[in-house]
């Protein structure tokens, strides 16, 4: 296998022309924001 692995062709985690962050990032991104703001 080469490279990394992508679960979308292109996300907003790797550039800025992308509107949206895919579902990995998504689900990582609510996952890190519940981490530092639930009690």
């Amino acid at each position: 296998s080469k490279g990394i692995y992508r679960p979308a062709y292109d996300c907003r985690m790797r550039t800025n022309d992308c509107a949206e962050f895919c579902p990995a990032c998504q689900d990582a991104l609510r996952k890190l924001i519940l981490f530092y703001t639930e009690k």
